[in-house]
This record gives C-alpha cells, structure tokens and sequence, in this order.
C-alpha cells in the first residue's frame, strides 16, 4: 500500500464535515436557540465524524509504521550494499591472466582477457563460418575462462549480486543513483568483460536484465563492439534513461554541465543574477 498523504485527509475530513453540516441545516433547525437542539446537533456531528476520524488515525498509524519499515530495510540495503560494493574491488585484485608472457593481475588483467575471448572467437569462427557465432562466442569465452583458473568468479558474483539487490531492495528513487555508482567504479575494459560475461549463458538473463534496466553499459557504447553480440542485449543497456541526459552549456567562455530540469535551470538563472549583482557592487 503507498503512502497516502495527510493532506488528502485533512481535505476528505473538511468536505464531509461540511456536506454534514449542509445535510443538518436542511434537515433541523440549526438556528435554534433551544440548548437540547444543539446538544443534538453536537451528537449528530460527534457520532458521524467519529468513525471517519478514527479510520483516518489507523491509516496514519499505519503509514507511520510503514515508513519505519521502510527505513529499516533502506538500513539493511545499505549495509548489504556496502560490503559487496567493497567486495567488487577485493575480488578484482585477484583476476589474472597467466597464458602470455608476463602474469596480469586486477584491473590490468582485463584488456588481455577481452583480448583472448576476441581471438579465440575470430579463430573458432574462421574454423567453422557455418556455425552459429554466438555458439562460437560462448566457446571462446568459457575457453578464456579456464585458462584464468576461473579467477573472475567471485568477482562477477558480487557484481552480480550487487545489483540484484539495487533492483529489489532499494527504493525506487534511489536505484539508479546506486546503480550509477557501481557503474563508475568500472573502467572500459571491465565493463567489456562485464559484457562479454552476460552473453555466455542463457542463464544470466536476470544479469543482462539489471544491465538494461540501468544502463550499465553505456560507458562503453563507443568501442566499437561486435553488433552481433550488441544484438542480444537490448540497447537500453548501451543508453542513457530520458531522466539522465544532460546537455553541455556554454556561458560566458565557462562550460558546465546542465541538468534539462526547470528547477535546476531556475536556481543557476539565480545564482548567475546574483554573482552578475556582486561584480556590479564591487
């Protein structure tokens, strides 16, 4: 059940209040100047408005448990959130990649990762042009896989559960700015293995689907990625939300970022006639 607001209430308890009086003035004399009519009138408002405004307590005593509800599960969230967040990197330092030369570990690892999986598929799909690429692809990437010794593992499953838990367990107002910040922790190249990863199995689909639904990889959109595995995620997952687009203004040689908001526009209008008010002072 949503929160509902007092004020609706308060408007709800008025009107009635007022068709009753209007029910009362039509029905009694409610200009009497006999004492037992208004004890009357005062019984008929007591005992009509009584059950609305005890009603109205239990939703306000529900909405106020609801929130402290709601309040501590954003205290658990945050708690579980925390430590995975941490995890990420922990387990990201123990990536590594032994098959060339010199051993890569953490995020150096990554690009000769990404690098393998791309060359043993170009090599599968040169050995077999008629088979299916994406069949390929998983291939090569489970291939890359066993060569690190399966060190990506714990890395992927905390990243994993990170956002499994944004989606169900943070407030709806707040899940992207959580997600956006998993996100800028990720440098190019992780979120090209990140990629790389959620195509490999049908049964990451709840993984590509948290990808999607906050845009993780939208970093990446320019890396000139292979449009055939582009084309089995949906693009949401390579663009910004409606919400998130900004665009660059230039003011006076000064260039910044403006949210398309009119509530934010309006207060830098202020605060530009206010700094413009300063200079023409001094």
């Amino acid at each position: 059940m949503k929160k509902i607001s007092s004020s609706i209430f308060i408007l709800i308890v008025i009107s009635l209040y007022i068709i009753l009086l209007f029910m009362y003035k039509k029905t009694f004399p409610i200009s009497s100047t006999d004492n037992t009519d208004w004890g009357t009138f005062g019984d008929y408002i007591g005992g009509s408005l009584s059950p609305i405004i005890g009603i109205i307590g239990i939703v306000f005593t529900y909405n106020i448990i609801n929130n402290q509800n709601i309040e501590n599960r954003q205290q658990e969230f945050k708690y579980m959130f925390q430590i995975l967040f941490d995890a990420i990197t922990q387990k990201k330092e123990i990536i590594e990649s032994t098959k060339r030369k010199s051993t890569k570990k953490g995020h150096a690892a990554f690009p000769v990762i990404n690098r393998d999986i791309e060359s043993v598929w170009k090599f599968k799909k040169k050995q077999s042009p008629s088979s299916d690429p994406v069949v390929l692809f998983r291939e090569a990437f489970w291939s890359v896989f066993e060569d690190i010794n399966h060190t990506s593992a714990a890395y992927m499953k905390n990243l994993h559960n990170c956002l499994k838990i944004v989606n169900k367990n943070c407030i709806d107002d707040r899940r992207r700015e959580y997600a956006d910040l998993i996100r800028a922790q990720l440098s190019p190249e992780e979120l090209i293995f990140v990629f790389y990863n959620s195509l490999a199995s049908d049964t990451f689909a709840s993984f590509r689907s948290n990808l999607e639904k906050f845009s993780i990889l939208k970093d990446i959109s320019n890396q000139n990625l292979d449009p055939i595995l582009m084309a089995l995620i949906d693009k949401k997952a390579f663009e910004d939300e409606p919400e998130d687009c900004r665009k660059i203004a230039f003011y006076k040689k000064n260039f910044s970022f403006e949210s398309t908001s009119k509530e934010t526009r309006f207060k830098r209008f202020l605060g530009g006639i206010y700094s413009k008010s300063n200079r023409n002072s001094t």
